[in-house]
């Protein structure tokens, strides 16, 4: 699924003397959204701004079994776009030609598609993060060797992997079937295996077949990927998630492109924050059950995070908003 980097400043310089990977400046100066890991074609940023500017519409009041059927028709929509590459054919055209030139690496433990000009080290490095990315996933599934590994793209660039995919611009690495991320070395080798395992994450409960709740895709990725961007002081995540939420229904359905970035940074972040209240309470176990008790399809996507913390749906609002006060973040 298309979810992204990490809102920090950064930029990729050009490698040391003698390397072959050229410069790529990544938005030099700007403060990027939450690593937004962006899955496949998310949303229709056009249709989304559309929606978001329609004049409303007097209708009749739908009755329940009707908003249940609304409410299940936005899901399935929003489930299928979590891996949808989202591309037009030109940009289809141009992907492909540009992989067609990349070389493929059978590293042992899954396969690597790399842009040529990348060092052997990158190659490494990917292949190891890879393997680190099954160790930690493992506490999700019940049977991990039954979860086979993605293909890893591997750009030289996040300019190169931006310019031929439709995700946002603060995208460190996206998920739609493969794995794709920059390699360049001077974009951060943290950065680099971070993005590995919070996209790792994402094709595991694709493989169990759960799509939705993004905030359980997305909030299990940044904690196992151990993410810290959202201590940035400047971002001031903590003192506005204590003084307000997202409606918790908002953070199911898959997050649009089209969102600002701040309103991204508060769906990252939120989506964390209720992984992290789960796994406090019940522990990882919890987790791991939700997550086959939606493949298994015995429970909904909205039904997941109250079940998952065992907190009645009613209490779900005082019960975050009381932990969230006090609660130490790791």
């Amino acid at each position: 699924m298309i979810i992204a980097p990490s809102p920090r400043p950064r930029r990729e310089v050009a490698a040391d003397a003698g390397s072959t990977v050229p410069p790529q400046e990544i938005e030099a100066g700007s403060l990027e959204v939450p690593p937004r890991h962006d899955g496949g074609g998310l949303a229709d940023d056009a249709l989304d701004e559309k929606r978001a500017t329609a004049r409303p519409v007097d209708r009749a009041p739908l009755s329940e079994r009707d908003r249940r059927r609304q409410r299940q028709s936005e899901l399935a929509r929003a489930s299928a776009r979590v891996t949808a590459p989202g591309l037009c054919e030109e940009a289809k055209a141009a992907r492909a030609t540009l992989l067609a030139g990349f070389r493929t690496v059978e590293p042992g433990f899954g396969s690597l598609l790399i842009d040529p000009v990348l060092p052997d080290s990158i190659t490494a490095r990917v292949a190891n993060a890879l393997q680190v990315a099954q160790r930690v996933t493992a506490e999700l599934v019940a049977s991990p060797a039954a979860i086979p590994p993605p293909l890893v793209v591997v750009y030289r660039s996040l300019n190169q992997m931006r310019e031929v995919a439709r995700v946002n611009t603060s995208t460190w690495g996206y998920y739609d079937g493969a794995i794709h991320l920059s390699g360049n070395p001077n974009g951060g080798l943290k950065e680099l295996e971070e993005t590995l395992v919070h996209e790792y994450v994402h094709h595991v409960l694709v493989q169990q077949g759960v799509r939705l709740p993004m905030w359980l895709s997305e909030g299990t990725a940044i904690l196992l990927a151990r993410e810290t961007w959202w201590r940035q002081p400047e971002l001031a995540l903590l003192p506005w998630a204590r003084s307000t939420h997202l409606p918790f229904d908002s953070l199911v359905p898959a997050f649009a492109h089209a969102t600002d970035e701040q309103t991204a940074t508060h769906l990252y972040f939120q989506s964390f924050l209720m992984v992290e209240l789960i796994r406090g309470r019940a522990g990882m176990q919890a987790l791991r059950t939700v997550i086959s008790r939606l493949g298994q399809g015995l429970v909904s996507p909205d039904d997941a995070f109250s079940e998952a913390s065992g907190i009645a749906p009613s209490e779900l609002d005082g019960v975050f908003h009381a932990w969230v006060q006090t609660v130490s973040l790791p």
